[in-house]
This record gives C-alpha cells, sequence and structure tokens, in this order.
C-alpha cells in the first residue's frame, strides 16, 4: 500500500504546476515522485477544462430557465429575485442512503440500534441492551460491523467557522522529543513545545518548554505576541491546570495570573468546553504538522537550546514559507498583509510576571513575604489577605464577599530579612504626627477647656520638655481627668493648683474629687426643673369654661 499524500503536499504541487514549474522541477522542491506530480497534472487539467456556454439570448427557451431557478417553483418571482437569495426557499438535502444488511439477526433491530448510535452508546453497550431487552441471540462481532457501516454512512458534520484578520489565537501543547537534561548529556528529560497560531492566516509561533507552569507559559506567550507585533482579540486555550484552575463549560475558574495577563494585554481567554479539543482545530492541525514535518525526521537526542535553534531554523525556512490550504497563499504573506495589520498594539511596558501568597494580618498590622514584613492595615488584624509579589513591588489585596479583589496598600519589593516596611494609611492617622504637630494639639485642646488648663499645658510642654515620654503621659492624665469630672470642674482645680512642670496630676485629681462632691448634694437640693409637658391650674380652669360655652351655644 502506497503513501498518503497530505494535503499540504497536494495543495503545493497544484500551485506550482499552475504557476508553469516543470515535473522535474516540482519534485525537487516536493520531495514527490513524477508519477504523483504527472497524475495530479492531469487531474488538474480535466478540472479546469471549461465547460461548454450555457446557450443565452432571445432564442432561449422560457421553461430551460425556469427548470434553472433553485427555490423549486416553476418560474422565478420578481420580488423575491429583487430581495435577494438569502429569501428564497432552500431546497431540502436528500437523506443519506441507508446501508443494508444481508443478516436476519440484525435486520429485526436496525432501527433500534441507529437509535442508539445517535443516543452515543458503543457498540458493545447496543448489544448489550438488545440481549437484555430484546433477547437478541447474535454475536457482539455482528453489532459491531452493523454500527460501523451506520458510521461511515452518517459521518459527524464539523462547520468551518470563518475568522477575521487579527480576532482570535489559538495554543495548545506539543509533546516532544527526549532532550539531554544539561550540557554534560547523562540524563534525559521530557519537553513540549508550545505553539500559538493565528487562526486566519496560519501564522505560528513555537517554543520549545521543559514545563507547564504560570510563569513558563505567560512569558512563551509574551514573546509569541512580540514576536507578530501585536495582540489578537481573543485567545482559544486548553484546560491545562496552569491556566485553568476548574474547567467548566459555562464558568470556568481561571488562575489570576492569566487574568492579569490577558487584562494588560487586553486579550481576552476562551477556555474549550472539558473534553472538545476540536474548538481548537486549527492549532490541533498546526501541532500535527509540527510532529510530521519537524519532529519525526529528528534522528538524534538534542539540548534544549539546540532543538530551540533547529526549530527556529524550519519555522523560517519551511513553516511559513509553506502554502495555506484556504487561501493558496504562503503563510506569511496571507500574515503581512492581512493579520497583522488588523492586531491590536502591545502595551508600553511587557506584563511583569508575578507569585501569589494567602497571609494572615499579624497583630502588627503586617503581612510577611520571604523573611520581610510589609505593613498591610490595622483594621484588618486576624484576616486572610492575598498577596502579589515580583521583583518591583508588593501589592496586598483584599476578597469580598462575592470573590472579587481589592487593592488595599502597594510597596516597594524589599530583600533584607527582618526589615519593617512601612506606609502611611498602615497604621492610625496619629502615629503619623511629629512632635511639634502632638505638642499644637495638646495646646489646642487645653485652650477648649481653659486658660487656666491651658497654662497647666504650656508649662508641662515648657523648655523643651516635649521630647520626654513622660511629658505626653501627663498631658493624656489631664484629658482623662476631664472625661471624668467634665470641663467646668477641669478648670476650676486648675485655677485652685498651680501650674507646675511635673503636672501635679495628683493634686489635681484631689481637687476634682472634691468639687464633684459638693456639687453633688447642692444638685440634689435645687429644686426640678418644670416639666414643659406640665401646666398652671388656672389654663386647665380656662379651658374648661371655654369647652362650657361651647356646648351652650350648640343647644
Amino acid at each position: 500500500m502506497g503513501k498518503h499524500l497530505s494535503m499540504e503536499k497536494h495543495t503545493t504541487i497544484e500551485v506550482l504546476l499552475r504557476q508553469g514549474r516543470g515535473v522535474r522541477e516540482i519534485c525537487r522542491l516536493t520531495r514527490s515522485s513524477p508519477k504523483v506530480v504527472i497524475r495530479l497534472q492531469r487531474t488538474l487539467a480535466d478540472r479546469e477544462t471549461p465547460l461548454p456556454e450555457v446557450p443565452t439570448g432571445q432564442d432561449l427557451d422560457r421553461e430551460t430557465v425556469a427548470s434553472k431557478v433553485p427555490t423549486g417553483s416553476s418560474t422565478p418571482d420578481a420580488s423575491r429575485t429583487s430581495a435577494g437569495a438569502s429569501d428564497w426557499i432552500e431546497e431540502e438535502e436528500a437523506p443519506l442512503a441507508r446501508p443494508t444488511t444481508r443478516s436476519k439477526q440484525i435486520q429485526p433491530y436496525t432501527e433500534r440500534i441507529g437509535q442508539l448510535v445517535q443516543q452515543g452508546l458503543e457498540a458493545r453497550l447496543i448489544w448489550r441492551h438488545l440481549v437484555e431487552e430484546y433477547g437478541f441471540r447474535g454475536s457482539e462481532d455482528s453489532v459491531k460491523r452493523w454500527v460501523r457501516k451506520l458510521r461511515r454512512k452518517s459521518p459527524t458534520f464539523f462547520q468551518h467557522l470563518a475568522v477575521r484578520p487579527g480576532e482570535e489565537a489559538q495554543m495548545d501543547f506539543l509533546e516532544g522529543p527526549r532532550i539531554w537534561a544539561d550540557s554534560s548529556r547523562t540524563v534525559k528529560r521530557r519537553c513540549w513545545i508550545l505553539v500559538l497560531t493565528l487562526s486566519h492566516s496560519g501564522m505560528s509561533y513555537r517554543q520549545v518548554l521543559c514545563d507547564q507552569s504560570e510563569r513558563t507559559v505567560l512569558e512563551a506567550l509574551t514573546r509569541g505576541l512580540e514576536a507578530w507585533g501585536g495582540v489578537p482579540q481573543w485567545l482559544k486555550i486548553d484546560n491545562f491546570k496552569a491556566a485553568v484552575h476548574k474547567a467548566h463549560r459555562y464558568d470556568p475558574q481561571i488562575s489570576r495570573q492569566f487574568l492579569s495577563w490577558s487584562a494588560h494585554y487586553g486579550i481576552a481567554l476562551s477556555p474549550c468546553d472539558p473534553g472538545k479539543p476540536n474548538q481548537k482545530g486549527r492549532v490541533e492541525r498546526d501541532c500535527r504538522y509540527t510532529r510530521d514535518s519537524f519532529l519525526k525526521p529528528l534522528s538524534e537526542t538534542l539540548t534544549q537550546e539546540e532543538l530551540s535553534r533547529r526549530l527556529g531554523i524550519w519555522e523560517v525556512a519551511v513553516a511559513r514559507q509553506r502554502i495555506h490550504g484556504r487561501h493558496k497563499r504562503q503563510v506569511q504573506e496571507v500574515f503581512l498583509s492581512e493579520d497583522k495589520p488588523a492586531l491590536q498594539a502591545l502595551p508600553a511596558r511587557a506584563f511583569q510576571m508575578f507569585s501569589t501568597a494567602l497571609r494572615k494580618v499579624s497583630v502588627h498590622g503586617t503581612a510577611e513575604i520571604e523573611g520581610v514584613h510589609y505593613e498591610v492595615s490595622h483594621r484588618l488584624i486576624g484576616t486572610q489577605v492575598e498577596v502579589h509579589y515580583d521583583l518591583r513591588e508588593v501589592r496586598v489585596h483584599r476578597q469580598d464577599d462575592k470573590g472579587a479583589l481589592h487593592l488595599v496598600i502597594r510597596h516597594e519589593r524589599r530583600y533584607r530579612k527582618g526589615e519593617m516596611v512601612t506606609a502611611p494609611a498602615g497604621h492610625p492617622s496619629w502615629m503619623n504626627r511629629s512632635r511639634l504637630e502632638r505638642e499644637e494639639f495638646y495646646r489646642a485642646q487645653a485652650a477648649a477647656v481653659g486658660a487656666r488648663c491651658s497654662a497647666h499645658v504650656d508649662a508641662i510642654l515648657g523648655n523643651g520638655r516635649g521630647q520626654h515620654p513622660r511629658t505626653h503621659r501627663r498631658i493624656q492624665g489631664l484629658r482623662r481627668l476631664q472625661e471624668r469630672f467634665g470641663v467646668s470642674i477641669l478648670e476650676t482645680a486648675c485655677a485652685k493648683v498651680a501650674p507646675h512642670p511635673d503636672g501635679a496630676w495628683r493634686r489635681l485629681e484631689e481637687v476634682c474629687i472634691a468639687l464633684a462632691s459638693t456639687a453633688a448634694p447642692a444638685a440634689s437640693r435645687s429644686p426640678a426643673a418644670p416639666s414643659p409637658e406640665l401646666r398652671d391650674l388656672a389654663e386647665y380652669d380656662a379651658l374648661l369654661e371655654q369647652l362650657s360655652l361651647d356646648l351652650e351655644v350648640s343647644r
């Protein structure tokens, strides 16, 4: 049995024949036998032979014209013709011819088997169903043969989806050959080839990878976009773990790293449905082409650098120069003329990869990353935050009830172990005040109490005593006396006690207690203020007289 002629080689030979190349030249360029080229040359000549012209003019019979109307009617309607071909009635397609069988055991169950095949059941399950439900006595192989006939007669239909230039790209992984792990060439390891393909032109970017981690894949995708010089609108990806944490048809859970990358470049990620790799058929076909044209001819084990270098040479010299099966032009030509002008512009700076970590905010309001303590917020003590950090900065996010992230604070990345990185928004506002600002605050509070209290505060803060930590404690003691006894009692006590640099807090407290004890009995002996709801008895007498007069008038 001869080798199968691939579609790429078939199309390339046809294009070269149309260009007028000779048989020997085509055999040398495509590495094909002369018999194959001559056979395609005859087929192409027969296919491109012009058909006899259809007779036109006034002598043309009206019935002949009417018989060629695609609506199925005897004559074309003028209104339908003017409205366009979209308003014409489409003819129903003739059903495919059903296969036949001479097996007496299969014939009674052909319709039932056809229904089970449409439901997606395998031949073994269909045979078991027939045995249990109908007492079928035939063999399992007879059912398998009949199912194969049905599937040959009813092939699965796949619609070709047209993609506009610059609209979509597809990504997939191709398992590569075993390569040397290092330059010593003693240990081998696995590798993959990332294939990134533009759906319209078929232009691809390929890179050899040793793992499928988030950072490795995103760096490769970024290089692919930079190699194209633009960004497509959509990226069709597979459900691999680095990008899709949980595959789902309606609500897939995509990695935050990939979501940030897509938002940075303005590209929408579209994972395939679970178990539906045909939804990215263009890159699947490109992976097969890469395996057949590049990987299979390799006969020696290479390092990653050597394999990447050979892959780049093959991509420029072979893959981009091949004739596209649908456009009938070179892939690179279609990319430069149609795809590249339609791509979105690259952002000003490349995407910065970051790592993600969950941290609990400590009692100091900090989160620790690699031995460095970054201040978060005193309001989030004891809560869990999500930290994104790279080589330049650290970003702390808080997650709400709906799962959305909100940026809390941003720090510059530090690397010295044990360092405390602070920020003005990470702690209470009073901690940001300087000593002079605090002294002005204390004087303003004392002036609101009175002149005597202000004199005590000036005495405590005088002669630069504000630098001593006990100075602030003495002033805070005055504020506590104000909260306990009130403004008037504190001002009176400050008038009776002479100002002193040490504050004389105990003496002020004793005076405030004495003033409060004397003020309490006086308040108890003072008559209670009349309630506004109580009225004088004379007002009630006048009200009764007015009511009696109103009753007499009414009678």
